[in-house]
């Protein structure tokens, strides 16, 4: 009975089945699971970079935004010590606009 229900879960959900064949063949070669190591451990380190280079465009994006920001309001007339305020920027960098 156990084994028919194992059967069925893994009809049912293909992740299943694949984690079980993986497992099979890991367990019975140490070659294979030295590769399969090798290749999560490149994957994981593929999905950190991607994670890394994401938070440092969304990081470079904002600070784009602010100095476009600053320049507008600048433009229209706005101190120094109000575009500080507003965008968070120095005063170096809103004199350099």
């Amino acid at each position: 009975p156990e084994s028919e229900v194992m059967t069925m879960i893994q009809n049912k959900v293909p992740e299943i089945n694949e984690a079980l064949n993986i497992l099979d063949v890991l367990s019975k070669d140490k070659a294979a699971r030295e590769i399969y190591e090798n290749r999560k451990k490149a994957m994981m380190d593929e999905i950190s970079n991607l994670e890394w280079a994401r938070e440092e465009g969304l990081e470079k994006g904002k600070r784009i935004e602010k100095l476009e920001i600053a320049r507008k309001l600048k433009n229209k007339g706005y101190s120094s010590e109000d575009i500080i305020a507003i965008t968070e920027l120095s005063i170096e960098e809103i004199k350099s606009l």
